[in-house]
């Protein structure tokens, strides 16, 4: 599970799947998320608000419902796609991003049209 401040500043700027988090049953399964050092439901930022941090599973299954279900080779195949993308080349430092910041990246833009510039979710 990737609790890097990059990761937790991505998760905190995507609005979008933040929403998300209350609204969709289906995330509820298995969650981990990140709190003064322990793993549990929410990463308490700063102690003012709560940032969800989607695991890769999540991010994966939202993808997933978003396309009325896919396969794990579907999936696989879009992963292939947004690497071998233009996008993803014109990431900062793309070689160190975990799979969640990954998944996050092809979730932000297949639904929402927005790349990572380092700082914010922008529209492409």
């Amino acid at each position: 599970m990737d609790i890097t401040k990059e990761f937790i500043l991505q998760c905190e700027k995507a609005v979008e799947i933040q929403e998300l988090y209350p609204r969709a049953p289906f995330l509820w399964d298995n969650p981990i998320y990140f709190e003064k050092g322990e793993y549990n439901s929410i990463y308490q930022y700063k102690h003012k608000f709560n940032v969800w941090l989607p695991s890769q599973s999540q991010l994966q299954e939202i993808i997933s419902e978003n396309f009325g279900g896919l396969t794990a080779m579907q999936l696989i195949d879009i992963l292939n796609d947004w690497i071998n993308s233009l996008t993803f080349n014109k990431y900062p430092d793309n070689l160190g991003y975990s799979m969640e910041q990954i998944w996050l990246g092809i979730a932000m833009e297949t639904l929402y049209s927005k790349i990572w510039n380092g700082k914010v979710w922008e529209k492409k």
